[in-house]
């Protein structure tokens, strides 16, 4: 029995095994009806795909006899969803003969590698087949001469040097060819991460190679080929239906917004609840809820409404009874990565995209229907945020109505064009990322822009929803000039887990670019003086850094952009000062809560450590003359002060109220700095405290820098410019 077969059954017997085996109906229902059902099931990484196949398989191969009545009990005894459709079960239930090809290896930095790897896999899908019985009878003398001589090499022949012995752009369709003669049965194809070679060619240059050559071997494999019966492709990304699958109609695609499969690969609220129940019936209870389970890694939806859940990240959490990132340990999307981290330098609307998805939670935008991905560097902010929907790092569901209407009338007015980079910039996060007009490139971001000086504030909680409705108009460029290949769609970060990934990528681009020469001198002094210095001289000397240092397009966004910019910088200082003396660690779980930045030396000679709590007040836009006018200085206005000023009381009580310090800080650390910071664009309001404590006693208070002393620096900073 294949490893696939073990973990199949042994899943079966300890009762972890999600029924996903209705679906198979989807596929069954279309043999035998006059055209080959070819289905082409398009999931994120990590999200059951392989599973379904392998179950698939299961059911479908052709065994021999005692095996065959093994598994028969197996599906009957654990009443998988399939047997209750009798006629289809007796039908096909260990009647096909299956070509199974797991496409995961099928890899290389060149076109030969890649075919030696793909001829591999048919070799082994070949003997997988042989194993189960399926040429079980079937003599030498029932073959032609040709077809027993390709079939001998194909059984023995070392898997060395395979491109020499065998023509790899005809290998697959001539081993469907002769095991249809052979048996006397159509053949059924399963192929597991059919997109994984060319994703390779894609990042080693040799696309259009790889595009041809599958182009060939697949067409002549599934193009009105009548020794097939059927076949199942799995995949992430739909990059071969415009490339090496087109031309081929009966192809039919099935993503998370298709009514068919859409619960196929994921969980569903039952699911997540059956396994939630099951393990906390141990002696060892989940010290989360469902609630909190579902907040992790839920917020995945289908079209038809279904929430939908990351199989693995759950199946982890459950078993480590633990919340956490599990999704993002299986591999890091580095083309996604990679684009994203240059449109964040160059392009101001991406900017807006991105902190539109971490500041309101979602974005209204262009998706492409058929997305052929052939050079990830050149992507647009459209195809990005496509291929981040395809890979699971968002969510679609449809726009609403109000949204999808202020984007299509944006589009025939085309207003982006003379909106200003200061609009943009400070408009509310609903956005639109779409294709530039024309072949036009994407716009950089001007720094010498400049800033009005006429503005309200509101707390971060106060901005409406028309607000947010009103914002499509600034932040969307001209459609796609095929519309028929988009469609409008609301996208948002489905999880925490997936939230996560986003705050850590844009504290990592910050902080890449934050180690060079002109900054580590002063980035040096600024860590310094955050451990070492007085209250006074840190706050004097931050609040400086943000007057001068803040990127402009920073200004007003959503916490977690100044904590990436703050981190960045310190995490940077560290590196410079001694990366092995230092820890700078950001949102990191302690006591009842979440920190913002906590630093402290590594080594039991370290005795300081830092804790930071960052709170930002909101900027309010409001029209006059037409106009939306932002200003960064806000001092002047004293209703402003003060509630800047109990911001960031309340981020230094929030320090002690969720006992930071009790699980946060090692305990050979004797000094530490609490530190409460809030945030209105550039203007800062800072409150602090020293502790001091003797080691294995309680900490007490030795120094605090109060309201009263950071209004007196506010005011010669601010109010003498």
């Amino acid at each position: 029995m294949s490893a696939e077969s073990n973990t199949f059954y042994l899943m079966l017997e300890e009762q972890t095994y999600i029924d996903k085996t209705e679906d198979f109906a989807l596929v069954l229902d279309k043999i035998g009806s006059g055209s080959t059902p070819i289905h082409l099931i398009l999931r994120p990484r990590r999200t059951g795909k392989s599973m379904f196949l392998q179950t698939l398989a299961e059911f479908l191969m052709k065994r021999n006899p005692g095996e065959l009545l093994t598994r028969e009990k197996a599906f009957k005894s654990h009443k998988l969803a399939i047997t209750r459709r009798s006629e289809l079960f007796t039908k096909h239930f260990g009647t096909h003969i299956v070509l199974y090809l797991d496409f995961t290896t099928v890899s290389g930095s060149t076109l030969t590698d890649l075919k030696e790897k793909f001829v591999l896999q048919v070799l082994r899908g070949v003997r997988r087949m042989k194993s189960s019985g399926c040429f079980r009878g079937i003599r030498d003398s029932d073959m032609c001469p040709y077809d027993r001589e390709f079939m001998d090499r194909i059984l023995k022949v070392s898997c060395a040097g395979l491109t020499s012995k065998f023509d790899a752009s005809d290998i697959l369709s001539e081993v469907i060819r002769i095991a249809n003669e052979l048996c006397h049965r159509s053949i059924f194809l399963i192929v597991d991460e059919y997109d994984t070679p060319v994703n390779h060619a894609i990042d080693h240059g040799y696309y259009e190679e790889a595009s041809d050559f599958f182009q060939t071997a697949f067409g002549d494999a599934l193009k009105n080929n009548l020794a097939l019966t059927g076949a199942v492709l799995a995949g992430v990304m739909n990059i071969a239906k415009g490339g090496w699958l087109s031309g081929m109609n009966q192809i039919r695609e099935f993503t998370m917004q298709s009514r068919s499969y859409a619960t196929t690969c994921m969980f569903t609220d039952d699911d997540v609840a059956k396994l939630y129940r099951q393990t906390n019936q141990t002696d060892e209870p989940l010290p989360f809820s469902l609630d909190e389970l579902a907040h992790w890694y839920g917020g995945y939806q289908s079209v038809s409404g279904i929430k939908l859940y990351n199989p693995w990240s759950v199946q982890q959490a459950l078993t480590d009874k633990r919340l956490g990132s599990y999704w993002e340990k299986t591999g890091t999307d580095r083309r996604a990565l990679k684009r994203m981290q240059e449109l964040l330098d160059g392009d101001v609307h991406f900017r807006n995209d991105f902190n539109g998805l971490i500041d309101v939670g979602h974005i209204t935008a262009y998706l492409h229907k058929e997305m052929v991905l052939t050079n990830p560097a050149t992507m647009t902010r459209s195809e990005l945020l496509t291929y981040m929907h395809y890979t699971g790092y968002l969510n679609a569901e449809p726009a609403p109505d109000k949204e999808t209407d202020a984007l299509f009338s944006h589009n025939i007015t085309g207003k982006q064009d003379n909106a200003s980079e200061d609009e943009i910039l400070h408009s509310p996060t609903v956005t639109s990322a779409v294709i530039p007009p024309c072949d036009s490139k994407d716009r950089e971001y001007n720094s010498d822009s400049g800033y009005s000086d006429d503005e309200d504030i509101v707390g971060p909680s106060d901005r409406s929803e028309s607000e947010e409705l009103d914002s499509a108009e600034l932040n969307s460029e001209v459609a796609p000039r095929d519309e028929v290949s988009a469609e409008v769609a609301r996208l948002t970060i489905p999880n925490q887990e997936v939230r996560e990934l986003f705050h850590n990528w844009l504290k990592n681009n910050v902080a890449d670019k934050l180690i060079t020469a002109e900054t580590i001198s002063e980035s040096k002094h600024l860590f310094k003086t955050a451990y070492s210095g007085t209250l006074q001289d840190f706050a004097d000397d931050f609040s400086v850094w943000i007057e001068e240092r803040l990127p402009p397009h920073f200004f007003g966004q959503h916490e977690c952009v100044y904590h990436a910019y703050i981190y960045g910088y310190f995490r940077a200082a560290a590196e410079c000062i001694d990366a092995s003396e230092w820890s700078v660690k950001i949102e990191k779980a302690a006591g009842e809560g979440r920190l913002d930045m906590v630093i402290q030396g590594r080594s039991e000679t370290s005795h300081q450590a830092v804790i930071h709590e960052y709170k930002r007040l909101a900027p309010k836009e409001k029209k006059g003359g037409g106009k939306k006018k932002v200003v960064d200085r806000y001092y002047k206005t004293p209703s402003i002060a003060a509630k800047l000023e109990k911001l960031s009381r309340e981020a230094l009580d929030q320090i002690a109220e969720r006992q930071y310090r009790t699980t946060s800080i090692a305990k050979h650390v004797t000094e530490l700095r609490e530190v409460g910071i809030a945030f209105l664009k550039r203007n800062t309001a800072i409150t602090s405290r020293l502790l001091v404590r003797e080691p294995g006693k309680e900490w007490r208070v030795k120094e605090v820098y109060t309201v009263e002393n950071d209004r007196v620096r506010r005011e010669r900073m601010y109010c003498n410019v």
